[in-house]
């Protein structure tokens, strides 16, 4: 090999060295933004099983949905019609849950902070009505007004 064949093979490598980092790089941040979407999918198919679960008749599966919900940290306005019906279930711990969901959740709306403070006042069980205050008491931080 000549000087002019080094020269010519060393100026390759170096071209190409850089091509493959960049294609690396590609590749990375394409597989992080894919990920990224696949994981909220997932998080986003997990909060649609939680919602169909809490009309399920099986009690355990509603407490569990709940539960989920509260993890999850979904967006509002998916989940606060169906953690409102979720006040009137039969079961103190739905009911109980569900109310932390909703001052989880942050929306201080007059309809959430109306069916809380109802809950707070006339539900029979005591831990029900703990959690509903609570819940107003996380909203009133979100939002003073009420």
């Amino acid at each position: 090999m000549n000087k002019s064949s080094v020269k010519r093979f060393t100026t390759f490598v170096k071209i190409t060295g850089v091509s493959i980092i960049l294609i690396l790089m590609v590749c990375f941040w394409g597989n992080a933004s894919t990920q990224r979407s696949s994981l909220q999918m997932s998080i986003d198919r997990g909060i649609e099983v939680y919602l169909q679960e809490l009309k399920s008749e099986n009690v355990e599966s509603r407490q569990r949905a709940v539960l989920g919900l509260i993890q999850a940290k979904p967006e509002p306005e998916d989940v606060v019609p169906s953690l409102l019906q979720a006040l009137k279930d039969p079961n103190n711990g739905v009911r109980g849950n569900a109310a932390l969901a909703l001052g989880r959740v942050g929306v201080a709306s007059s309809e959430v902070v109306d069916a809380l403070a109802a809950l707070a006042s006339e539900d029979n069980h005591s831990g029900v009505r703990l959690n509903a205050i609570g819940a107003i008491g996380k909203l009133q931080q979100v939002s003073p007004s009420h």
